[in-house]
C-alpha cells in the first residue's frame, strides 16, 4: 500500500477525537508536496480503533476520508459522513481536532518545522481550550486512554476539557466543511485547514488566549474565512449566506 519504514517513520492513530471510523477505514498519509491533498504519497489506513500502520515520509501527517466504495467516515456528533482532513505535525502520536489546530499555525508546514515552533504552538492551543502550557504534551496525550485509566485527578480533568474542547471543534469543522462542499469549494482540506487558523487568529485576538467555541460571531467567522477558497462570487454569496444562517441558529 505504499508504505516503509524508514527514520522518519510516524506513527498516527487517526480520529479519535469527535470521530469514528466505520468499518475502520480512513487514508493517513504524510502530505509530502504539502498540497493539502492526497496525491500519492505514502499513506495506510486505520483500523476500527483508529490506529494506522506507520507512515513513512517528510511532512504533516493528514487524514482524509476511504471514499471508495460503500464504506464512509462517519462523525459521531452527527451521525453523518465527515469528509474534511484533520493534520498534525510530524511525529506525532495522534491527529485530531487539537492537532490540526497546531498545524494550521506553523509556517513551515513540510515537516521542518524547529521544535521550538511546534512547542509554541501547541501551548497556543492549549491556552485556547483554557489549559497552561505544558499541561499535557497534546500530541501524544490520548484524552480519552487517559481518561480511562489514570486515576491522577488532575489529568482526568485535563482529559475531559481536551475531549470537550475536540468534539466542539470538530464539529464547527463540520458545519464548514458541508457549508464550502455545498457551495462549489473541491479542495476540503484547505478548509479544514482555513477554519484551524482562523480559530488561532481569534483566540491571539482574545485578552486571556482563550476561545469560546460556542460563540456565534466565532462560528460565522470560521465560515466566512472559507470564501477566501471561492472565486466565483455568487458561490461566495451563497457561504456567507449560510454562514449568517448557522450563526443566528447557534446558541449562545
Amino acid at each position: 500500500m505504499g508504505l516503509a519504514t524508514d527514520s522518519n517513520v510516524v506513527a498516527a492513530a487517526a480520529d479519535q477525537e469527535g470521530l469514528h471510523i466505520q468499518n475502520g477505514l480512513r487514508i493517513v498519509y504524510v502530505d509530502a508536496n504539502n498540497d493539502g491533498k492526497f496525491t500519492a504519497e505514502y499513506w495506510g489506513l486505520t483500523d476500527a480503533s483508529g490506529t494506522s500502520t506507520p507512515v513513512a515520509g517528510t511532512g504533516l501527517i493528514r487524514t482524509v476520508p476511504w471514499e471508495y466504495g460503500v464504506v464512509e467516515t462517519i462523525d459521531i456528533s452527527t451521525g453523518k459522513p465527515f469528509s474534511g482532513s484533520l493534520a498534525a505535525p510530524e511525529g506525532t502520536k495522534l491527529v485530531t481536532p487539537l492537532t490540526t489546530l497546531v498545524a494550521a499555525q506553523l509556517a513551515d508546514t513540510t515537516g521542518q518545522s524547529s521544535a521550538a515552533e511546534v512547542q509554541a504552538a501547541v501551548d497556543k492551543v492549549l491556552q485556547a481550550v483554557g489549559l497552561p502550557a505544558g499541561k499535557v504534551d497534546l500530541l501524544q496525550f490520548d484524552p480519552l486512554a487517559e481518561s480511562a485509566s489514570n486515576t491522577n485527578p488532575a489529568l482526568q480533568a485535563a482529559a475531559l476539557q481536551l475531549q470537550t474542547a475536540s468534539v466542539q471543534v470538530a464539529s464547527l469543522m463540520k458545519v464548514a466543511v458541508d457549508a464550502a462542499d455545498s457551495a462549489g469549494v473541491s479542495n476540503l482540506s484547505n478548509v479544514v485547514a482555513n477554519v484551524g487558523a482562523t480559530l488561532v487568529s481569534e483566540a491571539g485576538k482574545a485578552t486571556d488566549g482563550k476561545l469560546n467555541l460556542a460563540d456565534a460571531a466565532l462560528v460565522t467567522k470560521a465560515i466566512q474565512g472559507t470564501a477566501t477558497l471561492i472565486t466565483d462570487t455568487s458561490a461566495k454569496a451563497v457561504l456567507n449566506n449560510q454562514a449568517s444562517t448557522i450563526a443566528t441558529s447557534t446558541p449562545r
